[in-house]
C-alpha cells in the first residue's frame, strides 16, 4: 500500500518527466526516464533491502541474488553427498581373458548397465534394471567400490520396478519421503549413482493413466517438468534428503509410497506379497454428483466403488470410502496406495457411506 501511496502522489512529476523524455528523444529518453525512475524511487524506504541496477542497465533487482544461488547450490552438494552413499552401480560381470588389454582388468564407473538404490541395510536394492533369471552374470559396485555378488532377483507384479539382494552387512540406506506432503512446485533433485544431479520441479504428484482405479495395481505417477534419461537418474531426492521416486524400467518415476509395500513385504518374509483385493473404484474428486451429498463428502474426498466384490463384501457398487485406518483418502492419498502400503493378513478400518449414511467395517487383506 506505501508503494502504491507513493507512485500516486508522484504522478504528475512522472507524466511530465516521460513527456518531455518522449519529446526529447524517443527511445533513448524512455530510457533516460526509467534510469530517472531507478535513481529517484528506489532510494525509499518502501523499497528498502532491494538494490538498483546499474547505469547501463537500470533496474531494480532483487538484494543479494548471487547469495540465494549460491545457497540453493550448496544444499543441492549437501543433498547430493548425504544420498551417494545410498545408490550402487550394476555392471555385467567381466570374464578374465588371456590377454587382458589394460582396460579390461576394470570396471568404468561410468559405464554402468543400470542403478540402484540401497533400501535395507542387510542388502536389499530396487532398481529399473531388468536383468531376468542373470543374476549371476551382474555385479553391483558400491560407491567404497566393493563388488557385491546379487544372490536374490524379485521382481514387483504392481510396478516394473525389480528388487535385488546382495550378500552385505551395514549399508547405508536412505529414507522414504512421506508422499502425502509432497506437492506440485517442490524442486527436487534427481541423481546418478555417480553423483552428478539434475535440478526439477514436481509438475503433477500423481498423473493418472486411467480414470478407473484397482487397488491391485498403480495407476498414478510422478511428473517433472523434464523428462529424465535412464542414464542419468538413480533416485529423485527431496531437498530434506529423501527419496522421492525412483524410475522404472521404461523410465517412469515410481514414487516413494509405491515401494514402501514391498519393502515392508522383503523385511518380513523376504518376499514381495502383495495384496489382491481387486475393489475397482474412480476417485470422488473425479466426478460430479447430481444429487446432494452428505457433509463429509464436500472436502471433494473418497474413492467410488465401481463394482461388487467378493473379498470386500460389505462394499456395494455405488458406495463412497472416505477413509482407511484413520486415513482421509483425496487427492493427497489415493485407495490402492494405502491397501497396497499393507500386507496380506493385514486388517483395515474403513469408513464409507452409501446413500447418505455413514458406514464401518473391518477389511481383511487378503
Amino acid at each position: 500500500m506505501k508503494c502504491k501511496e507513493l507512485i500516486l502522489k508522484n504522478v504528475p512529476s512522472l507524466m511530465v518527466v516521460l513527456i518531455v523524455a518522449i519529446l526529447a528523444g524517443g527511445l533513448a529518453g524512455v530510457s533516460m526516464f526509467f534510469y530517472w525512475f531507478n535513481q529517484s524511487m528506489v532510494d525509499t524506504p518502501v523499497f528498502e533491502g532491494l538494490e538498483k541496477g546499474s547505469d547501463l542497465n537500470p533496474g531494480i533487482l532483487f538484494a543479494s541474488p548471487k547469495k540465494v544461488i549460491v545457497e540453493q547450490n550448496d544444499k543441492i552438494t549437501e543433498v547430493a553427498n548425504s544420498t551417494k552413499s545410498g545408490l550402487v552401480g550394476i555392471f555385467k560381470i567381466k570374464t578374465p581373458r588371456t590377454k587382458p588389454a589394460p582396460l579390461d582388468q576394470y570396471y568404468q564407473l561410468n559405464r554402468y548397465d543400470g542403478q540402484g538404490l540401497v533400501i535395507t541395510s542387510d542388502g536389499w536394492l530396487v532398481s529399473g534394471l531388468d536383468i531376468g533369471k542373470d543374476k549371476n552374470t551382474y555385479i553391483v559396485i558400491t560407491q567404497d567400490k566393493q563388488k557385491l555378488v546379487i544372490d536374490q532377483a524379485l521382481a514387483d507384479p504392481t510396478t516394473n520396478v525389480f528388487y535385488y539382494h546382495v550378500k552385505a552387512k551395514d549399508l547405508p540406506v536412505k529414507t522414504f519421503i512421506d508422499y502425502t506432503s509432497v506437492n506440485s512446485g517442490d524442486m527436487v533433485v534427481a541423481m546418478n549413482w555417480r553423483g552428478e544431479t539434475d535440478v526439477a520441479e514436481v509438475l503433477n504428484v500423481r498423473q493418472y493413466n486411467n480414470p478407473i482405479g484397482s487397488t491391485d495395481r498403480y495407476n498414478q505417477r510422478l511428473i517433472l517438468n523434464h523428462g529424465l534419461r535412464a542414464s542419468s537418474t538413480a533416485a529423485v531426492v527431496s531437498l530434506s534428503g529423501e527419496i522421492v521416486a525412483i524410475p522404472d524400467k521404461n523410465n517412469i518415476l515410481v514414487s516413494a509410497i509405491q515401494l514402501q509395500g514391498a519393502v515392508k513385504s522383503l523385511v518380513q518374509s523376504q518376499k514381495i506379497n502383495r495384496p489382491k483385493i481387486a475393489i475397482q473404484y474412480i476417485n470422488y474428486q473425479d466426478v460430479a454428483e447430481i444429487s446432494s451429498l452428505p457433509n463429509d463428502l464436500s472436502s471433494n474426498q473418497g474413492a467410488v466403488i465401481l463394482v461388487k466384490n467378493d473379498k470386500a463384501p460389505f462394499l456395494l457398487a455405488g458406495d463412497i470410502i472416505t477413509q482407511i485406518n484413520g486415513q482421509y483418502l483425496g487427492s493427497n492419498l489415493d485407495l490402492n496406495e494405502v491397501i497396497q502400503g499393507m500386507l496380506p493378513g493385514d486388517s483395515a478400518s474403513v469408513i464409507y457411506w452409501r446413500n447418505k449414511e455413514q458406514k464401518t467395517a473391518n477389511l481383511q487383506i487378503q
